[in-house]
Parts: C-alpha cells; structure tokens; sequence
C-alpha cells in the first residue's frame, strides 16, 4: 500500500514575547480522519503525518487562544518533506485585529508608564516586538522609559504601581500620590521637580509630627540611599515610574537627583556643614574619576546635594532652634 505524507513543519521564527507551548494547532482532512490536535513545543516543529490517499485536502490551523492566526495547505507527498513557516509577524497582527483575542501569558513584557494614571500599560505585541530587536533581553518583565531604552523590572513592581494601595510603607505610598498629582499638573515637569515632590512628602508627615526627627530620618534613608540597598523593596514602584516619565539630563535629572536631595538633607539635619560638605565632594570626586561620570551630572547632583542641604538645615533650626544656635553653621 503506497503512503503519501503531509509536510513537517518547521516553525523558523516566533515572537520573542511568546512561549511556544501557547500556540495549538489542528491538522484538518477533507475526508477520512479524525482531526489531530497539540501543542508547539521548544522544538518548533509539527511532525508528519501519513494518509492513504493522495486525493485528501489537509490543512494545517495555527491558533492561539482559540484564535486562528494562520492556515495553511500541506501537501502530500511520496516521501516527507519540509516547510517553514514564520510566526513573526503574524501574530501581532492577528491578535490586534478588532474583536480578535488571543488570551496567553507573554514571557517578555515590556510596559510604558502613563503620564496622567502613572499606571504601568502594556505595549502592544508588534511594539514588544520592535523592541525586542533592539535589546538581547526576550523574557521577564520591563519598562520602557522615556530615553527609549527599556529596565528591567518584575511582576510584583507592577502590581504596586498599577495598585499603590498594596503597598505598604507609608512614605512611599503617599509620593506616589505626590507625584501623581504633580504629573496632572502640567503638560512639562518642573526642573526641580525632584525638590519639590521631596519637600511635599517630608511637609506632609513633619505637620503634627510628635517625632519631626523620627520622619527625618526615616524618610532620608528610604529616598536618600541606593534603590537596590533600600529595605523596602516597594520602592522599586516608585524608582520606575519617575525614571519612566523623567527624562535624565542636566536640566531635567533622573532618580538619583531624589537621592541626593534626600541624603544631603538627612546628613545636614544630623550633622555641620564641613562634615555633610566633606561627604558631598569625597562621592562627586569618586563618580567623576571611578565611575566617569560627565561634568554636567556632577553639577546637578551637587545642586541637588545643596537644595537637600539648606532645607534640611532649615528643618533644624525649626525643630531644635536653641542647639542649631549653639551649633551655628
């Protein structure tokens, strides 16, 4: 008995968004058998089949989600041969068609952060995959950032930015309510935004504080520090939705301007100002040679260092006015 045999299928490209075991596919007979159903796996490829006659029309259905985003007619041959197929393109289009839904979880998630809800959106599937080109990342979760260039981020992030009443520390639930009104202020942010949304947080908790050097301390060794050396992880929410929308550059600083404006008020408010001065150069004069840092960085983070210095100074002599006579400068 002579078999004919449909084409192997080999699947040459996928979205870097996509894990392949998302992808179904049925093969389909005009007549005689039973449809076969399964799954793509890491191998990318569907197998051949055999049939008994040469008269039968098979049709391969790639789908996802219950969506079909591709059909294609296998041949039947002598002996097996093979096709390529690419999935590349074919899915973001399908799957952003009207009405179509392709309901899977990516494995490369890259979201933009709005401006007015300071919510984490996710990019469309043919966005992700633009941007999957120009980055050797292609699974875990990221935001895109006003630079263009995406950091790298989680899940959990995500989920106190799309809902800061998860979040549990105080100081950082209310900045990002703090910022968030500062973002619907204006079409443009301040260029010392950074002062102004830190001042309004450490205003917020110091009125009717019985404890102003308690919320000091607290709120300068949360924003004053690195991100990553900050116990409360939460911050992370914060961190990337203000790098999202804050362009860094010498007028309009990044994160790090927060944490120099905040260590410098802390260090000020505890201590004089050779010794929060001799702390500002030795760490300018590192990043500058170390780390190479441009000029114009250092000029704004020492402006910031200064704007932290001087408000902190002031918060002294208002809540210790007899010892900041004593202790003068």
């Amino acid at each position: 008995m002579t078999l004919f045999y449909t084409e192997t299928i080999n699947i040459k490209e996928i979205p870097k968004y996509l894990p392949p075991d998302k992808v179904n596919y049925e093969i389909t007979f005009s007549k005689g058998y039973s449809p076969i159903k399964g799954n793509l796996t890491e191998k990318l490829k569907i197998q051949s089949f055999s049939v008994k006659n040469s008269d039968i029309t098979v049709f391969l259905h790639l789908k996802i989600g219950g969506v079909e985003i591709r059909k294609v007619q296998l041949g039947l041959n002598n002996s097996v041969k093979s096709k390529d197929i690419s999935l590349k393109s074919t899915i973001s289009k399908t799957c952003e068609k009207d009405n179509n839904t392709c309901n899977f979880d990516l494995k490369f998630n890259i979201y933009s952060i709005s401006k007015q809800s300071n919510r984490a959106i996710l990019l469309s599937l043919s966005e992700i995959e633009e941007l999957a080109k120009k980055t050797k990342e292609n699974s875990g979760y990221f935001i895109h950032r006003i630079s263009g260039q995406v950091a790298k981020t989680s899940k959990e992030t995500i989920n106190f930015i799309n809902d800061p009443s998860k979040i549990n520390n105080e100081y950082i639930k209310k900045i990002m309510e703090i910022f968030k009104h500062t973002s619907n202020q204006s079409s443009e942010y301040s260029r010392l935004i950074y002062r102004d949304i830190m001042v309004e947080l450490y205003e917020y908790f110091l009125k009717g504080s019985k404890d102003p050097d308690k919320v000091i301390k607290d709120i300068s060794s949360i924003f004053g520090s690195n991100v990553e050396e900050v116990a409360h992880k939460e911050i992370y929410a914060f961190y990337h939705v203000y790098e999202a929308l804050i362009r860094k550059t010498a007028d309009s600083p990044g994160y790090d301007k927060i944490q120099h404006f905040s260590y410098s008020l802390g260090k000020r408010y505890t201590s004089t100002k050779i010794g929060t001065d001799s702390a500002q150069v030795l760490a300018e004069v590192y990043d500058l040679t170390w780390k190479g840092n441009p000029w114009e960085d250092t000029k704004s983070d020492m402006e910031a260092n200064n704007l932290g210095e001087n408000y902190g100074w002031n918060l002294y002599k208002k809540y210790h006015p007899v010892r900041a006579t004593i202790r003068g400068n």
